[in-house]
């Protein structure tokens, strides 16, 4: 019988289509904040309205010899040309199943950072925005 619980090491990370096995973790956040509805001389509030939906992560990763970075795999454009860059995608796929976890069609870059330690495997991460997810399709 397979084990229920799941493991981070069973997802792959997709950006754009292609398999990112240097991704360590990926952490997202789908916010649906609402507002309050008010009437006159209402002390309480009568109904919380739906606002504007927003997904927001990082991705943390490992560093390669010649990788380029994310200006190179064409997700992050080099500072001059920030007015031209592309939406990107991101899927978390299980690994054994095919499940979607968690689909970002319209992303794109918000920030990046690299840590370069004497003794230590180089690492980054980036923070993402996107305009539209889906997440869990295995309900």
């Amino acid at each position: 019988m397979r084990n229920k619980i799941l493991a981070g090491a069973g997802v792959k990370c997709m950006v754009n289509g292609v398999d990112w096995g240097t991704v360590v973790a990926v952490q997202y956040t789908i916010a649906t904040p609402r507002e309050e509805d008010r009437g006159v001389d209402s002390l309480l509030p009568f109904e919380l309205s739906p606002t504007t939906a927003q997904v927001t992560g990082t991705i943390q990763l490992l560093k390669l010899r010649g990788d380029g970075g994310l200006e190179a795999k064409d997700i992050a454009n080099p500072l001059p040309y920030l007015d031209t860059e592309q939406y990107f995608s991101i899927q978390l796929h299980d690994r054994q199943t095919g499940a979607i976890y968690l689909s970002v069609a319209n992303a794109s870059v918000e920030s990046q950072s690299w840590n370069f330690a004497a003794k230590a495997t180089v690492t980054g991460q980036f923070a993402f925005r996107g305009l539209m997810a889906r997440a869990d399709s295995t309900r």
